[in-house]
């Protein structure tokens, strides 16, 4: 029988050229991935106009996280960026080392949408993920504050427990996008009755909102009452409004 030389070199080749790659490959991931040499560059995303977070507190993290000397290479970096983020102010961390050694870490802060003050005392966030972060004690968000019957404390990052606080994080929700009531409604009351109330910052009176059904329907009718009744006799002609009622206003 004839052997084929030409057939058997050309696969061994095939073999040594693929052994060769995976080898090679295996050295560039366990010598070739750079290493934390040359100190970092912080950038924090300011878009949203917050200021949680600022480099000192960043570079604090980061010194702590490579005070242990075995993180120093890319391969820890997902570790780098889950530690940046158990600061309650962090939304999200991103790192990366250039060929340098320098180490690049990019900060987006979390975006607050309303602050907390329960019944019970204390004080938090709530984010535009829905979850209750704790203060900061080098900045205040200048957001709607969520005040009265609301039974929820807040130590660390987590989600809303009570019915109450959902329901005012609601009307947060449907109005957040609506450039007059975002700016109108500045504190959102669940009152003793279970009734969700707001203070306008525009007239010295109450409005009493109800429940989170027909929300928008409901501030519909009370903007087309301010522009045909209080427009014309002032705004501070009533203490109370009240538009929780189908096709009709309470006022006192």
């Amino acid at each position: 029988m004839k052997v084929n030389w030409k057939n058997i070199l050309f696969k061994l080749t095939l073999l040594l050229i693929f052994g060769g790659f995976i080898v090679l490959t295996s050295m560039s991931f366990q010598y070739g991935l750079p290493k934390f040499t040359s100190g970092y560059q912080i950038d924090i995303n300011y878009n949203q106009g917050h200021l949680f977070i600022n480099k000192e507190i960043v570079a604090k993290k980061i010194d702590e996280f490579f005070s242990d000397s075995t993180r120093l290479g890319a391969s820890h970096l997902s570790q780098l960026e889950k530690y940046l983020k158990t600061h309650p102010h962090v939304k999200n961390a991103n790192a990366y080392i250039d060929s340098k050694g320098k180490l690049h870490v990019q900060i987006e802060q979390i975006n607050p949408i309303a602050r907390v003050l329960p019944k019970g005392g204390g004080s938090f966030y709530i984010d535009d993920q829905d979850l209750k972060i704790p203060l900061s004690n080098i900045y205040t968000a200048k957001v709607p504050l969520l005040t009265g019957n609301i039974p929820e404390t807040c130590t660390k990052v987590g989600n809303i427990t009570s019915g109450e606080l959902k329901s005012l994080v609601k009307i947060i929700h449907e109005t957040q996008n609506d450039p007059y009531w975002s700016s109108q409604i500045t504190q959102l009351i669940m009152n003793d009755s279970g009734d969700i109330q707001f203070l306008p910052r525009l007239g010295n009176h109450i409005v009493t909102i109800g429940d989170t059904v027909a929300t928008q329907e409901r501030l519909k009718k009370l903007d087309l009452f301010y522009s045909q009744v209080l427009l014309k006799s002032g705004w501070d002609k009533f203490k109370s409004i009240d538009i929780q009622y189908k096709n009709q206003i309470v006022c006192k």
